[in-house]
């Protein structure tokens, strides 16, 4: 079996998986701080910001992708990165640097900013 050589498509736009992914776990962390679960629960104001900041994301993700935008992409990528970040760094501050939330945040900022860099280069 061979790989395509074309890109796969979607409702006749251009797949994007991990950029899917990304978008799924920043309407997940939208939701889950919203309703006040995990390490920063809704006692901790970071746990709004993250709520706000991960649905915008979401929200610019899905907008990029709909709209074919490279750069909404882009940017949607590069604030996934950011909010990963924050998020590690706010729960390290909360609850500790050992915290399964702090490892999997910088693992997920880590595939954030590589999708942001090949995206960068090869659009």
């Amino acid at each position: 079996m061979s790989i395509p050589r074309h890109r796969p498509t979607v409702g006749g736009r251009p797949a994007h998986p991990v950029a899917l992914g990304l978008t799924l776990t920043m309407f997940i962390l939208a939701s889950y701080n919203t309703f006040g679960k995990g390490a920063l629960d809704g006692t901790q104001p970071w746990a709004s910001v993250v709520a706000v900041t991960a649905a915008a994301t979401c929200a610019v993700l899905t907008v990029g992708w709909w709209r074919q935008s490279q750069r909404l992409t882009e940017y949607g990528l590069l604030a996934v990165f950011g909010i990963e970040i924050a998020r590690s760094i706010a729960i390290t501050l909360v609850a500790g640097v050992d915290t399964i939330g702090v490892w999997l945040g910088l693992a997920t900022a880590t595939i954030a900013g590589g999708s942001y860099l090949l995206e960068r280069w090869n659009p």
